[in-house]
């Protein structure tokens, strides 16, 4: 199994938190922020 099939919850868990997120700073948060905080929640 790939990276991603073994981790998709997670990171659609991760994905819809960013998002909600995102929405409520109506995009101030560049790519590689976005980035950065994906990887940190899966390094948890």
């Amino acid at each position: 199994m790939s990276f991603v099939e073994d981790n998709q919850s997670k990171i659609e868990a991760i994905i819809n938190d960013y998002v909600a997120f995102s929405n409520k700073m109506q995009g101030r948060a560049t790519l590689s922020e976005a980035e950065k905080i994906i990887q940190e929640q899966l390094n948890q």
